[in-house]
């Protein structure tokens, strides 16, 4: 019985480390396309931010998407991360889990819309001659923080990076004092979370230094992911062993 629970265990860590390689590979594309791909200016109005999606569909759908896959593709992470933790933290593991997966729900579905619905209701805006038919699309969309950077309600995508922020707290806490790579990957990880709390103070109190901390979380959760390819694939082997026994 415990040796088909190892194997199950190993490969959902194996998985993890494969996930881990995608994720990092996801997060480079998204910041090349941020240099690379036409996007729309941060200080756009809902209305230019709606005509911008129309005209350059292609372009607005990219960073979401990827952002959507990048979300997506934490789920055996944070299963793997849970798997690690619980027994030696299990109330910070059990906590870990539930912020991990409020991320994942509040950010896959503002993501989805972002390159599903959105780009239909702006080519809606865009062609249609019926005024309140505009200004209903607007007034659903205006303050939803990816068409109008100025405001701050119903901001799901912070939402969620918040619960992200305290997930990574959270597994980093649980990590640090393990054996060297599990410790390594929870202190990037708790560093990640402490400044991307930082990132969103600074979105709230709208202080464009302060902000930058959200920038700087993703830099390091990108080498937390690098700390987890070989974290996983080594508990994968040890499980690997134990059911082979």
């Amino acid at each position: 019985m415990y040796e088909e629970y190892a194997k199950a265990n190993a490969l959902i860590f194996k998985i993890s480390s494969i996930c881990s390689i995608i994720l990092a590979v996801l997060f480079l594309t998204w910041v090349i396309s941020l240099f690379t791909i036409t996007q729309p200016d941060a200080q756009n109005s809902t209305e230019e931010n709606l005509r911008f999606a129309a005209k350059y569909t292609w372009q607005f759908c990219s960073g979401p998407f990827i952002m959507f896959l990048f979300t997506l593709i934490q789920i055996p992470i944070i299963i793997s991360l849970f798997l690690l933790t619980r027994r030696s933290q299990y109330l910070l593991s059990n906590l870990g889990g539930i912020m991990g997966l409020v991320y994942i729900i509040f950010c896959s579905q503002t993501y989805f819309r972002l390159f599903t619905a959105i780009p239909r209701l702006a080519r809606i805006y865009t062609t249609s001659g019926n005024e309140l038919e505009k200004y209903a699309i607007i007034a659903n969309f205006n303050g939803w923080g990816h068409l109008n950077s100025h405001s701050l309600a119903l901001n799901q995508d912070m939402l969620g990076y918040t619960f992200l922020g305290f997930m990574c707290i959270l597994f980093g806490i649980s990590l640090i004092g393990s054996i060297k790579l599990r410790s390594l990957t929870g202190w990037l990880l708790l560093t990640s979370g402490f400044v991307s709390m930082l990132g969103i103070i600074g979105y709230i109190i709208q202080h464009s230094i302060v902000e930058l901390g959200s920038v700087a979380a993703g830099v390091i959760y990108f080498f937390a992911c690098i700390a987890m390819i070989p974290m996983f694939f080594q508990e994968a082997q040890v499980l690997k062993a134990i059911a082979e026994k």
